[in-house]
């Protein structure tokens, strides 16, 4: 039996929890402002570590730096998080970028 990559993992695990508590917020167990504040704090940690693993790939490839700690995995699993969350997010903001589009021609 093969298992699944660690990206894959990352992924379904952060879609799951994002239905869960998607679920939750609708059911009124918990406000739409809460959830939303979540997710919106995941964006920008996901956000701020690929961010920061990006300066430490240019450290150690630009520079020659070594570094004790394996870059690419936490760069690549922090980046699948922040697409996720990231798709989610344009998502809510539908109506936001709708309203730019024109309207059709009224007749």
């Amino acid at each position: 039996m093969q298992c699944l990559d660690p990206i894959a993992i990352v992924a379904i695990a952060s879609g799951l929890l994002y239905c869960a508590c998607y679920v939750i917020a609708h059911r009124k167990i918990m406000q739409i402002a809460t959830h939303r504040k979540i997710w919106n704090a995941v964006l920008a940690l996901s956000f701020a570590a690929v961010a920061a693993t990006s300066i430490f790939y240019v450290l150690r490839s630009g520079f020659g730096m070594a570094l004790p700690f394996n870059v690419s995995q936490i760069h690549n699993l922090s980046g699948t998080v922040f697409v996720i969350i990231g798709i989610f997010h344009a998502l809510w903001h539908i109506p936001y970028f709708a309203a730019y589009l024109p309207k059709g021609e009224k007749k």
